[in-house]
């Protein structure tokens, strides 16, 4: 399986000059967790994640992008092979490979991406969407999932 088979193609990028808030915004709506940047003529020059703005929590309205983005960007080419970029991405903890053409943004790569092709890999597409709740199957095997949060509201 090649990376073109699993990567995003519609990929939301911003500017750098672009204000924290907007890209807040965007990643809260979109629920993405990260955002490739590009420069004025539309170049990948970075790449903006969630995690980036907990330095200036309140205060994004007067940051850009620039200021916080990370300059560090893995790509890798669509015809990559998936096992090996999956690899890649476990053993330095990357998230996201950006997939990028002559410079300009093609696509993303997530490990969320990864994680969603490895549990359907043996699923027809028809029957993708009939798919039982994950927890239900789980709770079977004896794994429960507990919310600590609703128990601790529910005490006070």
């Amino acid at each position: 399986m090649k990376v073109s088979d699993l990567m995003t193609t519609t990929v939301t990028k911003v500017k750098e000059a672009d204000p924290i808030a907007r890209v807040r915004r965007i990643l809260g709506r979109q629920q993405f967790h990260a955002l490739p940047v590009v420069d004025e003529w539309g170049y990948l020059s970075g790449i903006v994640t969630s995690a980036d703005f907990v330095k200036i929590q309140g205060e994004e309205a007067r940051h850009q992008v620039k200021e916080v983005m990370q300059r560090r960007v893995y790509t890798v080419r669509e015809t990559a092979d998936v096992v090996l970029a999956a690899r890649f991405m476990a053993k330095y903890h990357v998230r996201h490979l950006v997939i990028a053409r002559g410079g300009k943004v093609h696509g993303i790569l997530s490990s969320f991406d990864m994680l969603r092709a490895l549990t359907e890999r043996d699923v027809p597409p028809k029957e993708r969407e009939e798919l039982e709740d994950p927890r239900a199957e789980l709770e079977r095997h004896g794994l429960k999932f507990v919310d600590s949060l609703a128990s601790s509201d529910s005490r006070h």
